[in-house]
């Protein structure tokens, strides 16, 4: 923050409120495509408003009102983690202010997660706008800016508005919490639902956050909106909960939902257990009151689990601890015994160690390795013999350094993935830099499928020994740079590694 202060110091100085040399009020800063938004003026948010505040009563999830950017995935994210006031600290650090309450220099600060290490992002407060309104997000409060200037602050990190179009939740919300993120596809529970919802509940109950998308189609019909619901769109889910009847249909699961378009009765679930349903006059109204149900235009609604199911493609699960089991469930370090976190970064250069997938083993021994040494097993909190587990959880997170802006070059996300091979302790001396193992055999763990997204885990339970991690991409002679993320309940010794 050091930058942000000292830019304040030179302002009061010299008087006059800040335009930001880098990211200017221009075309540029709205999209790298040869199509131009057409009739954007840009205003200052203090000459919106008389009472033009950055922000009035901390952050709500009601104040989040998506504009004309294909933004959802982020702004389903903020919505997400905008009960948590130290981590919307964090991105939105206090004591900022567009009022006579407080200090004026046209200057803001945001942070965000990038590729381990906390960015410090300043603007100015010029926003687009056509007509004199807002064309991108703004707050349900017309005199508050802070979510059109966190938008912007997203946008400058990654090039320009157009650049943050289009995206996961995983992925905003790593940027938001860095947290370790992971995305189940609904299909893959088919036959499996209530384990799905088992792992909802045990989210939230451990204070996870959580995320879900639709797919292209809400349902089998071909139309953008079903039901209420948005095509390819990103929602959060703000609670998970089972309503008791006392009808035949006993104990029903359900999930609610906010859209992050903000208010309105067509962007809302018009099924079962929505804001309309008949189905909320068969419970007491303190059972009511107690799930927070009310039939307010505010874009938050309840589903049944089984609708929800068949019309949303996917959820994703965050914590800022990490999931050992896949469940849903992490605390944080303190909590779970956790005494190592491991971050190595690396990178895949073409003729060197890009050796890419399996399918070639004479260039997949190219890859990086990470030779590691497991001392341990994990902490159980129990005398029974039983209990006693002689393994050690592990959670490895592969991501690699994508950069949006870099997407008006065509450059896509590499499909990456991971191997965890055993070795002899014979072929992991010392601290050598080089392996050289040649994983001839099965690897004992690995991650489900390569994917081409930002990140991929894999959890493993490991008996004590020593092993060797290779990650890559799947194609060879592909460059990128890429971290890897170890998290253990016990000691994992790293031996450098090449």
């Amino acid at each position: 923050l050091k930058k942000y202060y000292k830019l304040v110091e030179e302002l009061k100085a010299a008087g006059g409120l800040w335009e930001d040399p880098e990211f200017p009020p221009s075309v540029l800063s709205l999209t790298y495509e040869e199509e131009l938004p057409q009739d954007v003026t840009w205003i200052r948010a203090s000459e919106f408003h008389e009472r033009a505040c950055f922000m009035e009563n901390g952050v709500s999830k009601s104040d989040i009102m998506q504009g004309e950017l294909g933004d959802c995935w982020f702004w389903a994210s903020v919505a997400t983690i905008a009960h948590c006031r130290q981590l919307i600290e964090r991105v939105i650090p206090p004591g900022q202010y567009i009022s006579e309450k407080g200090p004026y220099f046209g200057v803001f600060q945001f942070r965000f997660w990038q590729f381990g290490n906390w960015v410090e992002v300043l603007v100015d407060d010029y926003l687009p706008t056509r007509n004199r309104g807002l064309i991108y997000a703004r707050s349900e409060n017309t005199n508050e800016f802070w979510p059109s200037l966190l938008e912007k602050a997203f946008a400058k990190l990654h090039g320009c508005y157009k650049a943050i179009e289009g995206g996961w939740t995983v992925d905003a919300l790593t940027d938001l919490t860095g947290g370790v993120g992971e995305m189940y596809k609904c299909c893959d529970y088919k036959d499996q639902q209530e384990e799905l919802y088992n792992q909802l509940v045990t989210a939230t109950r451990k204070h996870a956050f959580i995320a879900c998308g639709t797919g292209k189609q809400v349902n089998d019909g071909s139309s953008e909106k079903q039901e209420g619901l948005i095509a390819g769109h990103a929602y959060s889910i703000t609670a998970v909960n089972f309503v008791q009847l006392t009808t035949p249909r006993g104990r029903v699961p359900l999930v609610q939902i906010l859209n992050p378009w903000g208010s309105g009765k067509s962007i809302e679930w018009t099924g079962d257990w929505s804001d309309v349903s008949p189905l909320w006059d068969e419970i007491p109204v303190w059972t009511r009151e107690s799930f927070g149900f009310s039939r307010k235009d505010d874009g938050e609604f309840w589903m049944r689990f089984d609708d929800f199911c068949e019309r949303f493609a996917n959820v994703t699960i965050l914590t800022l601890g990490p999931d050992f089991n896949g469940d849903g469930g992490a605390g944080n370090s303190r909590d779970q015994g956790i005494s190592q976190f491991l971050e190595v970064k690396g990178q895949w250069v073409t003729g060197i160690n890009a050796g890419g997938c399996r399918n070639n083993m004479a260039k997949y021994i190219q890859n990086p390795q990470y030779p590691v040494s497991i001392s341990g097993t994990d902490v159980i909190n129990s005398n029974s013999e039983e209990d006693k587990d002689e393994t050690c959880s592990i959670l490895i997170c592969l991501l690699q350094n994508y950069r949006r802006c870099d997407r008006k070059l065509g450059v896509n996300m590499n499909p990456i993935g991971l191997h965890i091979y055993k070795v002899s302790n014979k072929e992991v001396q010392g601290d050598q830099q080089e392996v050289n193992f040649y994983p001839i055999e099965v690897p004992i763990s690995s991650t489900e499928r390569v994917s081409n997204t930002r990140s991929i885990n894999a959890h493993c339970k490991l008996y004590p020994g020593d092993y060797v991690i290779i990650p890559s991409t799947y194609h060879s002679d592909i460059e990128g740079e890429y971290m890897l993320r170890i998290f253990t309940e016990n000691n994992v010794h790293i031996h450098g590694g090449h």
